[in-house]
């Protein structure tokens, strides 16, 4: 029983911080009852919130040590990520109040015992990096902090890139606009503003690049798991606007096979995403390519369907009469391919066609066997009579009506 009681004590960090937070908590609550501001509360205030900072984090080396089971040393990790965002968003509240509006060192004190916690969690963020929780809301001075880190790298990108604008260029940095926009007030995760930072530090390097800005652009945002909407539509805009210029069904399933690759052969980063709860944008681009291949599948099967059902309403015994001899159409095939009339790269099916397809006076039945063998051996005799043939054609051609 008592390993289990000292087990419960590791996850729960209110063991840890009983002394931090009767610090925070209590003496340093403007609206507590036992608040009082003078130098000496200053000094001990600032002294003691250093003193537990190192201990809570020795506390956690040490603790974390003990767990062999992944799962408790998230637990443990995560309650403590917890515990201490709690007390740094409750500074950060007394900051704000009205009762320190006139005690300037008390904010700064406040402030340094805040950036004090705020290195502590930065610590679990390093050090313990699998078992944070990066889907939590950031705290109100990450976010200062963060903000400031994306108007730099933002100033830097649009200080080289202005001539780089694009349709492109706008939705990558909306989501940040965005953010930048709404201040302070509006909740965000650790990842997300991670991503924020990683996406301008990539950007930027893109800028400087001599590359095709767009084209790197939109290779980096599907690494990056850029998933949202307007990325989505961008994508397919720029696909429906190819596929418009084909005119045949087997370029068009050429193209869309060509851009399914190129999709399916670029690798996503793992850690980053834009929207966690949405599947990722290689997913949304590579199944609504799959779609309109199977869309147009559909409509050729249609086609043929169609043209199946006319082709079969038409006598099943009918077949072309020619005068021509066996070996004379064998060879005529043969012209056909040569003269390039004929395009089919399988001679074997065109050859088939015509023994099922024409009949002679001879025979209604043209072996395919002996129609093969006369295609590729050719007699005189049949050369010269079809060359008879062609002299017919042609001068049937220069007749004037």
């Amino acid at each position: 029983m008592a390993t289990l009681l000292d087990s419960n004590k590791f996850d729960c960090p209110n063991y840890d911080f009983e002394i931090l937070d009767n610090l925070i908590l209590e003496q340093l609550n403007p609206e507590h009852s036992g608040f009082c501001i003078s130098s000496e509360n200053l000094d001990y205030w600032n002294d003691i919130s250093l003193s537990q900072k190192e201990f809570i984090r020795k506390r956690i080396l040490s603790n974390s040590f003990n767990f062999l089971d992944e799962n408790r040393a998230k637990t443990y990790i995560q309650n403590h990520q917890a515990h201490i965002t709690s007390l740094i968003n409750s500074i950060s509240g007394y900051i704000l109040s009205e009762a320190l509006k006139s005690e300037p060192e008390c904010v700064i004190i406040l402030e340094k015992i805040r950036d004090s916690l705020e290195s502590l969690l930065n610590f679990l963020t390093i050090r313990y990096k699998n078992y944070f929780d990066f889907n939590a809301n950031a705290t109100i001075t990450h976010k200062q902090f963060i903000t400031g880190s994306l108007h730099e790298k933002l100033d830097f990108i649009l200080s080289i890139a202005t001539a780089q604008k694009s349709e492109l260029f706008s939705i990558a940095l909306k989501p940040i606009w965005d953010f930048l926009g709404n201040g302070l007030s509006s909740p965000v995760s650790y990842r997300t503003l991670r991503y924020y930072e990683a996406l301008l530090q990539e950007i930027s390097i893109l800028s400087k690049n001599d590359k095709p800005f767009d084209k790197a652009l939109k290779f980096s945002l599907i690494c990056f798991n850029y998933n949202s909407f307007r990325f989505f539509a961008y994508l397919t805009s720029e696909i429906k606007s190819e596929l418009d210029s084909r005119t045949s069904y087997s370029t068009k399933i050429e193209l869309l096979s060509r851009f399914l690759k190129k999709y399916n052969q670029i690798l996503e980063y793992p850690e980053f995403v834009l929207n966690p709860k949405q599947i990722s944008i290689k997913q949304q681009i590579t199944g609504w390519i799959i779609e309109e291949i199977e869309h147009l599948e559909r409509s050729q099967k249609s086609t043929f369907s169609n043209a199946q059902r006319v082709s079969n309403s038409l006598s099943t015994d009918f077949k072309l009469q020619t005068d021509l001899s066996v070996a004379q159409l064998g060879y005529f095939i043969k012209v056909l391919f040569d003269t390039g009339i004929i395009k089919n790269k399988n001679h074997r099916e065109v050859i088939r066609f015509f023994a099922h397809q024409f009949k002679t006076k001879q025979t209604d039945a043209i072996s395919w066997e002996s129609l093969r063998s006369r295609f590729y051996n050719v007699e005189e005799g049949t050369r010269d009579s079809i060359r008879e043939v062609a002299i017919n054609m042609l001068n049937q051609i220069n007749k004037k009506d």
